[in-house]
């Protein structure tokens, strides 16, 4: 694990192997990834969490919120084109 590294509003980016983990990221944080050559990001959120479209950067996007609204898992995955 790498001591943590500011990318853009993400304070807290942490590599483990050959994944990085961040609180949340803006179109700076995204835009760093791209240059370090990552491709996907999977956003463990539930979508009333968020308040910009990260799926307008770039990458291969993810949405597959752990917990929904009322804090139950939530199984579902689903791919946002």
């Amino acid at each position: 694990m790498c001591e943590p590294q500011v990318w853009g509003r993400a304070s807290n980016v942490v590599r483990v192997g050959h994944l990085f983990f961040s609180d949340q990221p803006d179109a700076v944080t995204l835009n760093i990834a791209q240059e370090k050559s990552l491709s996907l990001v999977i956003n463990l959120q539930d979508p009333a969490e968020f308040q910009w479209n990260e799926k307008t950067v770039g990458l291969d996007y993810y949405n597959i919120p752990l917990f929904t609204q009322d804090n139950s898992l939530n199984p579902r995955a689903n791919k946002q084109a």
